[in-house]
């Protein structure tokens, strides 16, 4: 029999358990569908959309298990989860985006300072019939991934527990599964990424908490990953070549991260330090 204090715990892993898989199969229909959208012989336009949509597919699987689980377990809908209407959303929104574009920027500018990031190459050159639709897919991957997994892991999983557990083990364990989570997808990273994302997870984890909603955490959580794109910085040890540029890294890997990502260097830590003294300053318009 499950105790009251388990209780929670069970049904957060069944959500995240089926989710999970959920999400292994909409990314497996995703990539055959960019791979073949790239073939095909058409402009850069319809391209463009066909790779964009195809990379929203995990975002739609994520929304309509979370509503199944809101309204048939819960009984509760997603505005109760933080997707709620009011007054403040794009304010929060907009705020998030800034504060995160702004520290990803520092940190690179410091890289580049150092010569650790070096521009390798610009991707929207000559060849538009390819780097455009590529860009596009690589944009809504990179949009569509913390939308979703902030309504999973700030949205759902932290719900169940505060409601149940209160405001402290919701954001410590909302950010402990969000870090094992990275840990499970890419088990190869360093012990630092993971340090990181559970920091990351606290960051965003709190703005939840006192704005009461998720538009702030998807803010943070979707300039953070924008801002790598656009700024080519490699991630999961390869180079990324769907931003507008490509960068390679040079120096210390404990500092930069190598091609693990910045996130999985001092660097990282750096970038949410900016970011967590740039919300506290902000928290009072929230």
């Amino acid at each position: 029999m499950l105790t009251t204090k388990s209780e929670p715990w069970v049904r957060v892993a069944i959500y995240l358990v089926i989710i999970g898989l959920a999400l292994e199969v909409a990314y497996r229909v995703y990539w055959n569908l960019n791979s073949r959208a790239k073939q095909l012989t058409v402009g850069p336009i319809p391209k463009s959309f066909m790779m964009a949509g195809a990379a929203s597919l995990p975002l739609v699987t994520a929304l309509v298990i979370t509503f199944v689980f809101c309204r048939c377990i819960d009984d509760r809908s997603l505005a109760d989860i933080g997707l709620r209407p009011g007054a403040k959303p794009a304010l929060e929104l907009g705020v998030g985006l800034i504060v995160a574009i702004a520290s990803v920027a520092m940190i690179f500018l410091v890289g580049r300072l150092f010569g650790w990031f070096r521009i390798q190459s610009f991707n929207l050159g000559a060849d538009r019939g390819v780097g455009i639709p590529v860009f596009c897919g690589g944009v809504t991957d990179f949009v569509a991934a913390p939308i979703f997994e902030e309504i999973m892991m700030r949205g759902y999983v932290f719900s169940v527990l505060y409601r149940a557990l209160g405001a402290p083990i919701a954001v410590i364990g909302s950010s402990v599964l969000f870090s094992l989570a990275h840990l499970i997808k890419h088990s190869r990273l360093p012990l630092l990424y993971t340090i990181n994302a559970f920091f990351f997870g606290v960051l965003v984890a709190h703005s939840r908490l006192i704005t009461g909603a998720l538009w702030a955490p998807i803010g943070i959580h979707m300039g953070w990953n924008f801002a790598f794109l656009l700024l080519g910085l490699p991630f999961a040890g390869q180079l990324c070549e769907t931003g507008l540029i490509t960068c390679s890294v040079e120096g210390p890997q404990f500092v930069t991260g190598g091609y693990y990502s910045p996130a999985a260097g001092l660097l990282g830590a750096v970038g949410l330090a900016i970011a967590a003294s740039a919300l506290t300053a902000f928290s009072a318009i929230f």
